[in-house]
């Protein structure tokens, strides 16, 4: 097709066999390349087959276009699409010095289909580039102090990071803005510090989606099976209770009081925010105990869905309001996750208002002739004298036919001729031409 230079989209699409040069470009160049090839085994399966383009100028002066898809292209936004930028920073309290952690990050587009393509990030001052798998994942490691920082993301992109879990390591996982959307022009953060607690049991908060209430505080029942079984006249014991929230720490003793008629104990931990946590030391290793979220009803009243359990439960998607375990002791931390999830779906955008369309005038009934004249009949048509073979028809005297290859020149007039097999690509004096066969 022909497309003047001032009517030229800012995008096309571009299928096997085709391709898009700009206005202006110097008129003597080669095909050396174009067209589709099987494609190799990837990791990121983003394409069935790889696109390439290579346009060499013979002559000095010329230009050299390429362009490629597949096997793995780099992610591509739009023109016109807004970016963002994600920035996940990490932080240690407490265990072994210098410890890296691994984290997953998954990016999937507004409609929950996972990206492709490589995506580039920094850690530090070192910039590293990565494959998106078949998810829309890619790994890395962060040490405490360390931020991973990922521009140039599009908007509406949706974001997902994950940290492996490292309470067989003593470590209770607090965290916030681990999930969310990516807006043009700014800049989404998510937040992880782990908590040194070898033997404790930890109870975690975390509020997640874009309709959530970071600062909202929720409240639990904590109970420890057989605890006053070895304090037979105790009907109390306290505890060394630990309190992170963000930057602050706090230390403080939990109560726990039998159950009437029994060996059990159970105590209450008040005001968990988002992305806070508590560590409880001294319970006996290899008691079972249940912790239960007393906020629970008001919580889904209001359109939260809660997961409990174990890091890895949580991951699986485990629906509940209350979570069992057993104290590890030793230098693991018995670690237990609330997580609430609240979204709101993105309100449509109104359409313009629509231009009014205009009641037509209503036209009288005609009135019927009463005898119609009867429609003559053309005479036919004389059958035209072929022309002699080997001439033009009449204004057609100077065409030229594409050329199969090597070097050519057009006219300024034309921006885009494409086809199929032997098609022909002609912008300003640029002509790229698709060998007959293939590749």
């Amino acid at each position: 097709m022909a497309v003047d230079a001032t009517d030229a989209p800012s995008r096309f699409a571009v299928r096997n066999g085709q391709c898009v040069a700009l206005a202006g470009t110097p008129r003597y160049v080669t095909a050396e390349a174009l067209g589709s090839v099987e494609k190799s085994p990837n990791a990121t399966a983003s394409a069935p087959y790889v696109e390439r383009l290579s346009v060499e100028a013979p002559e000095s002066g010329g230009v050299h276009l390429a362009a490629s898809l597949g096997n793995n292209g780099a992610l591509v936004v739009p023109a016109g699409v807004g970016l963002g930028t994600l920035r996940v920073s990490k932080g240690v309290d407490g265990g072994a010095p210098g410890a890296s952690f691994a984290f997953t990050v998954t990016l999937l587009d507004a409609g929950g289909a996972p990206l492709s393509g490589e995506v580039g990030y920094r850690v530090g001052d070192s910039a590293e580039t990565a494959a998106l798998d078949g998810s829309g994942s890619f790994s890395a490691k962060l040490s405490d102090g360390q931020e991973l920082v990922v521009e140039g993301l599009p908007e509406g992109t949706r974001y997902l990071v994950r940290e492996d879990d490292y309470s067989g390591s003593g470590y209770l996982a607090l965290r916030t803005g681990s999930e969310g959307t990516i807006g043009a022009g700014a800049e989404a953060r998510a937040s992880f510090t782990n908590v040194w607690g070898a033997g404790d049991l930890g109870i975690a908060s975390v509020m997640a989606g874009n309709d959530s209430e970071p600062d909202r505080a929720v409240s639990f029942e904590v109970v420890v099976r057989g605890l006053f079984a070895a304090h037979p006249d105790e009907d109390e014991l306290a505890f060394g209770a630990t309190r992170h929230a963000g930057d602050r720490v706090t230390q403080g003793r939990l109560v726990f009081t039998r159950v009437e008629g029994g060996t059990d104990g159970v105590a209450r931990v008040e005001g968990l925010t988002g992305g806070s946590g508590l560590l409880v030391s001294g319970l006996p290793e290899g008691a079972s105990y249940t912790v239960s979220e007393l906020d629970a009803d008001a919580l889904l009243a209001d359109g939260y869905v809660i997961y409990a359990g174990s890091a890895d439960e949580v991951a699986a998607g485990r629906e509940a309001t209350s979570a069992e375990g057993t104290v590890a002791g030793g230098d693991a931390v018995s670690a237990t996750y609330f997580v609430h999830v609240r979204e709101k779906d993105p309100e449509p955008e109104p359409d313009p208002d629509p231009e009014p369309t205009p009641e037509p005038d209503p036209d009288p009934t005609p009135t019927p002739d009463p005898d119609p004249e009867p429609t003559p009949e053309p005479d036919p048509e004389p059958t035209p004298e072929p022309e002699p073979a080997g001439e033009a028809p009449d204004g057609q005297a100077d065409a030229e036919p594409l050329p199969e290859s090597g070097d050519a020149t057009s006219s300024p007039g034309v921006l885009l001729a494409v086809g199929s097999c032997g098609a022909a690509l002609v912008a300003a004096g640029i002509v790229v031409v698709r060998r007959h066969g293939g590749r």
